[in-house]
């Protein structure tokens, strides 16, 4: 019966075609993501390797050098995925690993 129910169940909508948006619940540095890294979860959009993302406040571009989702290694992912990000580079905004 459980099985049956789950299968009924509509999928879950998802918001691909708004602009992405990523909410940040944690800095750190990796050996395999690089020197600053972030995770949290994508609420909408898609990313990839290679793609430019705008840190605001601020609107400094930052560019994402490698993307893993729940520690395995992705090309890409989309909105409702835990992911994992190695940045190209340190925001230039104060920002920076356990100043917080």
């Amino acid at each position: 019966a459980l099985l049956e129910a789950l299968d009924a169940m509509a999928p879950v909508s998802r918001a691909y075609s708004v602009g992405t948006r990523l909410c940040v619940n944690d800095a750190f540095r990796s050996p395999l993501l690089g020197a600053f890294a972030v995770s949290g979860t994508l609420q909408a959009g898609t990313l990839a390797v290679g793609d430019k993302l705008l840190l605001m406040p601020g609107a400094e571009v930052l560019h994402v050098k490698a993307l893993q989702s729940r520690g395995v290694p992705v090309g890409s992912v989309t909105a409702g995925d835990h992911v994992e990000l190695g940045l190209a580079s340190v925001p230039h905004d104060g920002s920076a690993i356990g100043s917080g």
